[in-house]
């Protein structure tokens, strides 16, 4: 289950890999795209809705192409940062999955070493558990035999007396060595009888802790058998925390191919706006270029109106001149009539 995970989150990097390339693929062209429209724009400051654009449009300057591509900016760079906040809570979700895995891994682990612990534990006290019972079975077999001694000695003992009664007094230091000799051999079996008791009371002692130690490493692996079952529904809810992932990355794929046609459309209408622009300052210049020819001729005009109204000048003050002289020969003439 462990390796299944790891290699989900591994796909998941990936993709996450891909994302940010793509991601620093858009914001390359946005870089370009910056630069272009600040060879254009006259005023960065000051960013247009769609419906200001046409407001402020003003035909004389023809300054309506740049500011449509720096508000197509702003809104691909709005666009390019709300990706990015969603690429970070994605980067942020899958380290706490991998926190959360790594833990339910490490736990695991200490699970499965507890539990191996565990049963070498539980197969040293069944090794144990045998030869305590292979030692209880030889002291039963010991303590049998020692009860044959016991009735060979007691029935050697009632032969010897059963011989004291019906033997001879030739034969009496004979039997009473004998005699001796059972009760020695009686003493020594009592001995290892009490020997064999003692022993087997410890050997049962020992079993009931042998036995003891085995309840609590069995009750251990009860225990290590719940944990193993947590983890592994912790391990579930992890796999589904990646699914779940996995179809956010899905559908932030799906939002990346969008914002990026949306710039690409952004782009070609740029490109368009940067085309009109370029069409409309070539008729700027050249009605430019008609405005200072009309200047110059009309300075021409202008300047053969001054010409000729100084001509005119120049007669009327001749027209008063000769009428000045006509009004003295006229006063002359009479003068001369008169007399």
């Amino acid at each position: 289950m462990s390796m299944g995970g790891a290699g989900t989150l591994k796909a998941l990097k990936d993709k996450m890999g891909a994302l940010r390339e793509e991601n620093d693929i858009l914001k390359e062209k946005l870089e370009v795209q910056q630069r272009v429209n600040d060879g254009l724009k006259q005023d960065k400051d000051n960013v247009l809705t769609p419906e200001e654009i046409f407001v402020t449009f003003d035909p004389a300057q023809m300054v309506w192409g740049p500011v449509l591509s720096e508000w197509l900016t702003f809104q691909a760079e709005q666009e390019i940062q709300s990706l990015n906040r969603r690429i970070q809570l994605l980067e942020e979700d899958m380290e706490r999955s991998e926190e959360r895995l790594q833990t339910a891994t490490e736990k695991l682990e200490e699970a499965s070493k507890a539990a191996d612990e565990s049963e070498r534990a539980r197969r040293c006290l069944e090794n144990k558990s045998l030869l305590d019972d292979g030692r209880i079975d030889q002291l039963e077999g010991g303590m049998k035999q020692m009860e044959l001694v016991a009735n060979e000695a007691e029935r050697k003992y009632e032969e010897v007396l059963e011989n004291l009664n019906n033997a001879s007094e030739e034969r009496t230091d004979v039997l009473e060595k004998q005699l001796t000799e059972a009760k020695l051999i009686a003493e020594e079996a009592d001995k290892k009888y009490d020997e064999a008791a003692r022993k087997l009371a410890i050997t049962e002692v020992d079993l009931e802790r042998a036995e003891a130690r085995l309840e609590a490493a069995e009750a251990k692996v009860l225990e290590l058998e719940e944990e193993l079952k947590v983890v592994g529904n912790n391990m579930k809810s992890l796999e589904i925390s990646e699914q779940e992932a996995s179809q956010r990355e899905d559908s932030y794929e799906e939002t990346i191919r969008d914002l990026t046609q949306r710039l690409k459309d952004a782009e070609n209408r740029a490109t368009e706006a940067e085309r009109t622009v370029s069409k409309l300052q070539k008729e700027v210049d050249r009605l430019e270029d008609d405005l200072e020819q009309e200047r110059k001729h009309k300075l021409e005009l202008q300047a053969e109106m001054e010409a000729t109204l100084q001509d005119l000048n120049e007669l009327l003050a001749e027209k008063e001149r000769y009428k000045a002289i006509s009004d003295e020969l006229d006063q002359t003439f009479a003068e001369l009539a008169g007399y």
